[in-house]
């Protein structure tokens, strides 16, 4: 387990990338969200490798990416949008059996047990060319991920729906109280 890694996850449109964003204004070192990486990376070459034509090659394609992510985190305090769990979650929503494999890397390449969850938030929820999901999925999906890191250990905080800046200073103070 490396304790210094934070996650911060939630169904789409929740605010993650704001929230990782103003960590990173901080001085913090944060690694992007893979899988919209990927997807932005899909659709700028007409490639078929997205969710919504092959979730499993998809996620497949993902986890390897999040495993570089994991290896690559050095000693310092890390916050990742999105972890390999997410991969369980987003495979139960399309119900897709998880395969050893997936199961393998979520056991073995861990997280500090603290995973900061952003509930689905209706206000701020758009849709995008990559994030194509109605609200009402990302309801289903947000479900699915809490039962995933739960599955996996993981303790879930949940941060508040406030401005970017409260929601960094929650994250940060929260952190703190572990004494890293």
């Amino acid at each position: 387990m490396k304790e210094n890694i934070f996650v911060i996850t939630g169904g789409p449109s929740v605010g993650k990338t704001a929230l990782l964003k103003s960590l990173r204004d901080r001085g913090h070192i944060c690694f992007d969200e893979v899988a919209r990486a990927f997807i932005e990376e899909q659709l700028s070459v007409g490639g078929k490798i997205v969710p919504w034509i092959d979730l499993p090659l998809f996620n497949k394609h993902v986890l390897d990416r999040q495993i570089q992510q994991h290896l690559d985190a050095g000693k310092e305090l890390h916050f990742f949008d999105r972890g390999i769990p997410d991969d369980l979650g987003y495979l139960k929503l399309g119900n897709i059996p998880i395969s050893q494999e997936f199961q393998r890397a979520a056991d073995e390449y861990r997280y500090n047990k603290i995973v900061f969850f952003l509930e689905p938030w209706r206000e701020i929820y758009v849709n995008d060319a990559a994030r194509k999901e109605p609200f009402e999925v990302a309801l289903k999906l947000s479900d699915c991920l809490k039962q995933a890191y739960i599955s996996c250990g993981y303790e879930l905080v949940v941060v508040p729906k406030v401005s970017v800046r409260e929601r960094t200073d929650f994250v940060l103070n929260e952190v703190k109280k572990l004494n890293l």
